[in-house]
């Protein structure tokens, strides 16, 4: 394939705006909505997850936040 018939049929995410993991993120979306069940469920569990920032002060852990898909989900 030529160059410009390479750039013809170029990305449709890089023309979108997006970045690789944005399109991933969206494809990934879109693909587990139409699964039917169990492989629906069971492809939500795996895309949870859940860890806890602490913030350091005169080396003591000063403040801690916990963060979830669930509670990222809802902003």
């Amino acid at each position: 394939m030529s160059a410009p018939a390479a750039q013809k049929f170029a990305s449709y995410w890089r023309r979108a705006g997006l970045n690789y993991l944005e399109m991933l993120n969206t494809a990934n979306g879109a693909l587990v909505q139409v699964l039917k069940e169990p492989a629906r469920s069971a492809a939500l569990k795996r895309g949870a997850y859940a860890f806890n920032s602490e913030a350091w002060v005169a080396g003591n852990p000063e403040k801690v936040v916990h963060f979830d898909s669930a509670s990222v989900a809802k902003k």
